[in-house]
């Protein structure tokens, strides 16, 4: 199963009536904004060193990965970015963690789409949900921070 490279370019209305997964490589780019790169380069790493394992299963170890994964990225956004300075981005952390379980949903290389009940739409789906529930819900649990006070 080939590992599918991100797009990043702008996508009109024409790319899409004439490739309808246009659409869905630019939903699949704004989600994975809100996950640390890192975590999205330890999965394709892992995918591909598993997928060039011979006897290896695959199928269980990709879960444990994407499990793995999942809980790190929250400990990674609060931790390992932190900026003294500022307050921990807790909401940011949920919507990392939440951001990559989407993306890996979507992908089809992903222990999701290894299963019998899954289909294509559903990542796709799930990506435009994610897409357009994530920044109306950092409006909502982000306050702006209240400018500076002249001294």
């Amino acid at each position: 199963m080939p590992v599918p490279t991100l797009r990043s370019r702008v996508i009109t209305a024409a790319d899409v009536q004439a490739d309808p997964t246009a659409q869905e490589g630019s939903y699949l780019s704004k989600v994975v904004r809100y996950i640390p790169g890192e975590v999205v380069a330890a999965y394709l790493v892992a995918y591909n060193a598993l997928a060039a394992a011979p006897k290896v299963p695959l199928e269980t170890i990709l879960w444990i990965v994407v499990g793995v994964l999942t809980l790190v990225t929250p400990f990674w956004i609060l931790f390992a970015t932190a900026d003294p300075n500022k307050p921990r981005p807790y909401y940011q952390a949920v919507a990392a963690m939440i951001s990559f379980v989407i993306w890996v949903f979507a992908l089809p290389a992903s222990p999701f789409a290894m299963q019998s009940w899954y289909q294509p739409v559903y990542g796709f789906l799930m990506l435009l949900l994610g897409t357009f529930l994530m920044p109306i819900l950092e409006k909502v649990f982000v306050k702006p921070s209240s400018p500076a006070l002249p001294v």
